[in-house]
């Protein structure tokens, strides 16, 4: 074997183990970091890590002639689970986009506690929550009842569904594909 062939083959082999070490790392400050209730939010973001690692795993050491293809269909995968997750936030932000454009200013929502006057069975008062506009505009009950009729918790729920259905039929469809 040449000397340089054997530098070459070195080196690749040095960068293997390498990524290898750096991707038991992340697992470890991933698994440490992880909410351990496992709601559906964690098991949602566990597996948006697990597909970025497979990933990242094919695109630089994939063996199937079709390596890249593989982690193109992972990474999609990824970003239906990505948008499954973010779906809330997203819908909030296209709401407020709307909102922005007719009053010039966000939504903001103020929620106060209340005592109602009753107690439970131990004695303790109960409270009631009241919400109320924030926002920097002269009519704030308008304000509320246009970012009710926005809905954005369907528009969230729709995305959400959406979204979960195209991961896994994703899944469904390459799953056999991902593996060397």
């Amino acid at each position: 074997m040449n000397f340089m062939n054997w530098v070459k083959k070195y080196r690749d082999l040095l960068k293997y183990r390498c990524f290898i070490r750096w991707q038991r790392r992340q697992y470890k400050k991933h698994i440490k970091d992880f909410n351990f209730e496992w709601d559906f939010v964690s098991i949602v973001d566990f597996m948006i890590f697990k597909l970025t690692m497979m990933g990242l795993y094919y695109v630089k050491y994939g063996i199937c002639v079709d390596h890249k293809k593989q982690a193109h269909q992972i990474w999609e995968t990824r970003k239906y689970f990505k948008n499954y997750r973010d779906a809330e936030d997203w819908a909030e932000e296209q709401c407020q986009r709307k909102f922005r454009k007719q009053f010039g200013c966000d939504f903001e929502l103020n929620m106060e506690f209340v005592e109602t006057g009753t107690k439970d069975h131990k004695g303790r008062p109960l409270y009631t929550a009241i919400f109320s506009c924030q926002s920097d505009v002269p009519d704030k009950q308008l304000a509320l009842e246009v970012w009710d009729s926005y809905k954005w918790h369907d528009v969230s729920y729709q995305r959400m569904k959406e979204s979960k259905k195209k991961a896994f039929q994703n899944m469904e469809k390459y799953l056999e594909n991902w593996w060397d």
